[in-house]
């Protein structure tokens, strides 16, 4: 997966609270799993319609090594907390890498490609 959008852009299309708390979920994700992962911000956030009220879609990608139960969940309750931290809703969706490679022509995936921002 290629993203398309650079971090100039993230700086226009989010405000300076929201790249504050994306940051906190990289780091968070990182403190799990240390520099093995990808994650994408996509939806209406990326694309720039997004509205006050809108969630904040990120995607989560993990070596296959790392996807298991115990380590998405612990993911999930960082961002949840941070979340509550924020007052931005995350919506998180954890995948791993063969995963992905195994459903690039989806729907779903063919839309994080296409606009989603890589952090």
């Amino acid at each position: 997966m290629q993203p398309k959008i650079n971090a100039r852009l993230l700086k226009d299309i989010c405000g300076q609270d929201l790249q504050k708390a994306l940051m906190q979920v990289k780091q968070a994700v990182r403190g799990i799993v240390g520099d093995r992962f990808r994650l994408f911000l996509f939806g209406p956030r990326a694309r720039g319609t997004a509205d006050k009220d809108s969630d904040v879609d990120l995607l989560v990608v993990l070596p296959d090594d790392l996807a298991s139960f115990s380590v998405r969940e612990a993911i999930r309750d960082a961002v949840y907390e941070l979340s509550i931290k924020t007052d931005y809703l995350f919506s998180v969706i954890l995948v791993s890498e063969s995963v992905m490679r195994q459903n690039r022509g989806f729907l779903f995936f063919k839309a994080v490609e296409e606009e989603g921002i890589e952090m």
